[in-house]
Formats: structure tokens, C-alpha cells, sequence
């Protein structure tokens, strides 16, 4: 079966937090904010940031997506604290990808599907 991200697309950020929460090596913010040139190479639309032990501290994850965010507008970020705080690392990054994936399509479709209903007079938001 093929991966849920290709290799090439998968990057490694100096950090580590210890099972129980406790930073061990702060964030390499200098890396994250070198890895947005590579992801804008790849024309790259959406970012699952996934870190161990970030159910137990989300801090570095949150920090390297406000990171990200700023020099990369119009791209869409996903942390793997914000969508599955579960203890199993597999279970937690297959989730924030699969939720990075997808949310692109669905902020296009539901903008389309809000710009329909107010052409139509429906003031109501989506």
C-alpha cells in the first residue's frame, strides 16, 4: 500500500518533549522556518505537524503552525494535538493527515456552497 505522504514530503524539526509533557529539547524554530521554503517549492496546500508526545504538550506543535502560517498565507495547517490528543503516535499523525487532506477540499466546497445560498438570498452561515 502506498503511504498516506509520500517520503519527500515528510520532514524531521529538532524538538522533543518527554512522555509526561516536560520539554527535552526545545523547538529548532530556525528549521521550521527553513522548511517553508521547501514545502513552497512543492507548491505544497496543506500541512499536518505532527511531533511525539504533543497529546501531553502541544506547545512546539502550535509554535512551528504560527511559524508556518506566517510565511506561508494560504496554506492550510493541521496539528495532530488539535484533532486527536491520543497517546498513540500512529493513530494521532494518520488523523492530522488525513484531516490536512481533507481540508482544503472542504473549506472550497463549503465557500462555494456559502457564496450559492447567499446568491440565492440565504444570509445564513454555513
Amino acid at each position: 500500500t502506498l503511504p498516506l505522504v509520500p517520503r519527500r514530503l515528510r520532514f524531521e524539526v529538532r524538538q522533543r518533549h518527554l512522555a509526561d509533557g516536560t520539554e527535552h529539547e526545545p523547538l529548532d524554530e530556525a528549521a521550521v522556518e527553513a522548511l517553508a521554503d521547501r514545502l513552497r517549492e512543492e507548491k505544497v496546500e496543506s500541512v499536518a505537524i505532527c511531533f511525539l508526545h504533543s497529546y501531553a504538550n502541544r506547545r512546539h506543535e502550535e509554535r512551528a503552525e504560527v511559524i508556518l502560517k506566517t510565511l506561508l498565507p494560504g496554506v492550510c495547517f493541521c496539528t495532530s494535538s488539535a484533532v486527536s490528543p491520543e497517546t498513540r503516535e500512529y493513530e494521532r499523525f494518520s488523523t492530522a493527515v488525513v484531516n490536512a487532506y481533507v481540508k482544503p477540499l472542504m473549506s472550497s466546497y463549503l465557500r462555494d456552497a456559502q457564496n450559492k445560498l447567499a446568491g440565492a438570498g440565504f444570509r445564513c452561515p454555513l
